[in-house]
């Protein structure tokens, strides 16, 4: 899970523990720009793409399915999604 960073990492291990159905919101990088096919595969591990740019995309999963996503050869990195509050 090298390709996780720490807080969605530390999101996962929680999550097997306490709630393994969560769904995780998540920012992922894939090493290139994303194609139908390339979403196809993605989406093939269960995970819900919402939006694409390039070769970035946000999307949900839960703990298993990101770690199965993870192990991918086209994913360059995966973030914890940061949710923002504006007064």
């Amino acid at each position: 899970m090298e390709k996780v960073d720490p807080a969605l990492r530390q999101k996962i291990n929680y999550a097997e523990k306490e709630n393994p159905s969560e769904q995780i919101e998540f920012l992922g990088r894939c090493t290139n720009n994303i194609d139908d096919k390339i979403k196809k595969n993605i989406e093939g591990k269960g995970i819900n793409i919402q939006t694409v740019a390039g070769d970035i995309f946000t999307a949900s999963g839960t703990a298993a399915q990101i770690k199965s996503l993870a192990g991918m050869d086209i994913i360059k990195n995966l973030e914890l999604s940061v949710t923002r509050k504006f007064n």
